[in-house]
């Protein structure tokens, strides 16, 4: 679906794709997502199947997800809306503030700082920020947020009006450590953007 091989494919493995594509199988989900999908998800996360319909949205691709989870809550916020993620930012964390004329607050991660996650949330808190994008697995370098900062920033939803939205994309790949989910994995403010890529 993203790019052409500089090579003609193995005949058989056409035939097969064009079997499968005859089908109903595709690599996006319909937009109203697959209810059997979303109670795998549930599945997955331990959440019980009571939340599927309130708590798990099916897109057609992580990008999707992050761009309406942003939209959902800029609308709620009003007429101002800052965001904040880590340096380097992905592009969709800091381009979606871009295009929509909302500020955009690039952090530091410094973690041999004792006090960097306190130094950061009283940024945060400061600068008046509504949304924090965490990515862990985080683009561009892979690095894997460890389980306590995970905790605080959900700690920080709890306590004050921030929103958190968890970039987990690549949780299924594995990394130095295992990546660590919000526990629990419904909480009000938190978001968690998954992907079966």
């Amino acid at each position: 679906a993203q790019g052409l091989p500089g090579f003609r494919p193995p005949a058989r493995l056409l035939e097969l794709l064009a079997e499968e594509a005859a089908g109903n199988n595709h690599q996006y989900a319909p937009g109203r997502g697959l209810p059997v999908l979303a109670a795998h998800v549930a599945d997955k996360l331990n959440l019980p199947g009571t939340a599927v319909a309130k708590n798990i949205l099916i897109t057609c691709g992580a990008t999707e997800a992050i761009t309406d989870t942003y939209l959902h809550l800029a609308r709620k916020a009003g007429s101002t809306f800052t965001v904040a993620a880590f340096g380097p930012a992905y592009e969709s964390y800091s381009r979606l503030p871009m295009l929509l004329e909302h500020r955009f607050v690039e952090l530091t991660r410094d973690e041999s700082d004792p006090d960097f996650l306190t130094k950061t949330a009283d940024l945060l808190v400061g600068q008046g920020v509504d949304l924090l994008f965490v990515g862990s697995p985080g683009n561009p370098f892979g690095q894997v947020i460890p389980a306590n900062e995970v905790d605080f920033w959900c700690q920080m939803a709890a306590k004050t009006s921030l929103n958190v939205v968890f970039d987990m994309v690549y949780s299924d790949l594995w990394f130095d450590q295992p990546v660590a989910f919000p526990t629990p994995v419904l909480q009000e403010r938190v978001y968690i953007v998954g992907s079966f890529s």
